[in-house]
């Protein structure tokens, strides 16, 4: 690596990030990855036990490298004739690289060199006439990248000094944008709003109400321009990500949603759909909270189904997706879903997909329909306390009762669902694969699936789950492939992994 390093240098490597090709500039990340990883010697130095907040220490040779390295990302990110598939790769690189936890400490520089590139790229609106000469080149996965650059930077701040310098660099950002009262400054401040919603929350909440932006989207979502509809339809979607933040929205852009979900526009009719199905589920699996009108979950969902098995275009249905990933917490949801065959085998079929944020919402809905999620006990002196006290108490529906539980997971079983995990296995996405290991535990606790689960090559799939990914899928993993040592035979259930 330091022989790359010192006889190639960084300049060929960024040539090959800027080509507009999917392999050449994956495999650009990829050598960075590796040089990073044995200059640096992150992974011998990540086995040594420190405080979480507390940096690698690393010669002067090793940070300039460092630096250098961070430099020539940030620049391409900045780079309008950077390839949008390469701004993807530059911006992974930071993701897994930039914390003082187990990376290269960059941090507090990214701050202040980097926060304003990545915000110049979230302002970008392919569908925007513009005015420039050139607009950044973005894939549909970019802004993702960009909020998940933004939470990983801002969950690895240690200080309030450095929150501060965080948040006034992106409300710095957002004023600029507002200065100027066009069409083209309110689609760019609504849409950075929204990767910032989606990344660091905090500071887009915060930035959302001292701008006091809502009134923006409000106004852009009634504007009658699809574009202004779209765009503000997915920040207040977005804008509802909590539970007390939906109960805000909920009183003022209820109605909006309600509105754009008449629209013509498909798009915005789903995404409208899937803002009012994160309003109608925040109450979660609390039966005794309403937030909506009875029934209005259901109603949500068969809206959500329609979408998903009559639409042809996977835009459309990755949405609906998302909408019955939040449904799926109410249990009267749950049932309906669960004799929905044409919409399980939409699900089905569009597991099929590569993209990590529609499978995570289709995982989601299986843990749900199968009650795999984690669960606190209620402490039955503590209920009584808050009773007594006249505070709300969380009550679990009737219909998620073990009976109801167990002839769900039947159905889904019938449904066919056991080959969709095993292929699900093999997502790279360790969110995803935890979410697989909960569904796969939970249909583990009966005996007559353990067969079937074996037979279609789920206790197989099931080891590098064990072996990889968070520390919650590996349990899940490992405590699934437990069940099944319990009534198959090893030898047959686990072929070739005897240790002699």
């Amino acid at each position: 690596a330091e022989t790359v390093y010192n006889k190639l240098g960084l300049k060929p490597i960024a040539r090959c990030f800027a080509m507009n090709d999917a392999e050449i500039p994956t495999n650009a990340s990829i050598l960075i990855s590796n040089m990073l990883l044995s200059i640096c010697d992150l992974e011998n130095r990540r086995k040594v036990r420190k405080p979480v907040n507390v940096a690698f220490n690393f010669n002067p040779y090793v940070t300039e490298y460092i630096n250098e390295t961070f430099r020539m990302l940030l620049n391409l990110i900045d780079d309008k004739t950077c390839s949008g598939i390469g701004r993807d790769c530059c911006l992974d690189l930071i993701v897994k690289f930039v914390d003082r936890a187990s990376g290269c400490n960059w941090t507090s520089k990214f701050i202040l060199s980097g926060v304003p590139k990545v915000l110049r790229v979230a302002a970008t609106v392919p569908d925007l006439p513009d005015v420039e000469k050139k607009q950044y080149p973005i894939t549909e996965q970019t802004k993702m990248h960009i909020s998940c650059v933004l939470s990983t930077v801002y969950h690895d701040l240690c200080s309030d000094k450095e929150r501060e310098s965080f948040n006034n660099e992106c409300m710095e950002f957002i004023k600029a944008l507002c200065e100027r009262d066009d069409v083209q400054s309110r689609v760019r401040t609504i849409a950075t709003l929204a990767v910032l919603l989606q990344g660091p929350f905090d500071t887009g909440n915060a930035i959302l109400g001292s701008q006091n932006l809502v009134d923006l989207m409000i106004q852009m979502a009634g504007s009658g321009d699809h574009l202004q509809e779209r765009i503000a339809v997915e920040a207040i979607v977005l804008s509802a990500s909590k539970k007390d933040k939906a109960a805000g929205i909920l009183s003022l852009g209820s109605e909006i949603l309600k509105d754009l979900y008449q629209s013509a526009n498909e798009q915005i009719k789903v995404i409208a759909l899937v803002g009012l199905s994160k309003i109608a589920s925040s109450k979660g699996t609390d039966s005794s909270a309403n937030l909506v009108t009875e029934g209005s979950c259901q109603t949500l969902a068969r809206a959500c189904c329609k979408f998903l098995t009559t639409s042809g275009k996977f835009e459309i249905r990755r949405w609906s997706a998302d909408g019955l990933a939040y449904l799926t917490l109410d249990a009267d949801v749950k049932e309906e879903l669960v004799d929905n065959l044409p919409a399980l085998k939409s699900l089905f079929n569009l597991c099929q997909c590569d993209d990590a944020h529609v499978l995570y919402s289709i995982t989601t809905i299986f843990v749900n329909l199968t009650n795999t999620y984690d669960t606190r006990k209620a402490d039955k002196e503590m209920a009584e306390l808050a009773t007594y006290a006249k505070q709300h108490v969380p009550k679990e529906h009737s219909k998620d009762d073990a009976e109801f539980v167990e002839e769900r997971r039947r159905k889904v079983v019938e449904a066919g669902i056991i080959p969709v995990l095993v292929q699900l296995c093999k997502h790279k996405s360790d969110n995803c694969r935890e979410q697989v290991a909960r569904v796969f535990l939970g249909l583990c606790e009966n005996e007559k699936y353990r067969g079937p689960i074996v037979a279609a090559g789920g206790a197989k799939s099931l080891l590098p789950l064990a072996l990889d990914g968070t520390p919650g899928g590996k349990t899940k993993a490992a405590q699934a492939l437990a069940k099944i040592a319990i009534t198959s035979n090893p030898e047959i259930a686990y072929p070739g992994q005897r240790v002699r």
